[in-house]
């Protein structure tokens, strides 16, 4: 398992994520972006507007939460949350831009 950072506007979340996870971070994000922004996907993370889906608002809990479903599901490692809204990690860690 390997700690990993995911960047926000003012501060980070760091998540703990199988190593294969960690190498091909770019690429799992890029397959979460896709399945978060996907209005035909009911999840927690929609915000709404006269009933409608106009936006998500999401942390890492999102991320592990879709990595643990979809990608970790037949895996004894999951992803967890390591720390929230901190501006102190290591610089070594990986980042993931958000």
């Amino acid at each position: 398992m390997a700690k990993m950072v995911l960047k926000f506007t003012f501060d980070a979340d760091v998540i703990e994520v199988p190593d294969f996870i960690v190498k091909k971070r770019k690429f799992y994000q890029s397959k979460f972006d896709e399945w978060l922004f996907d209005e035909n996907n009911d999840h927690p993370f929609w915000l709404y507007k006269k009933g409608k889906k106009v936006c998500v608002s999401y942390r890492a809990e999102a991320f592990v939460m879709w990595l643990n479903t979809y990608i970790l599901a037949d895996s004894e490692e999951k992803a967890d949350i390591y720390d929230s809204n901190t501006k102190i990690y290591l610089k070594s860690w990986p980042v993931l831009n958000f």
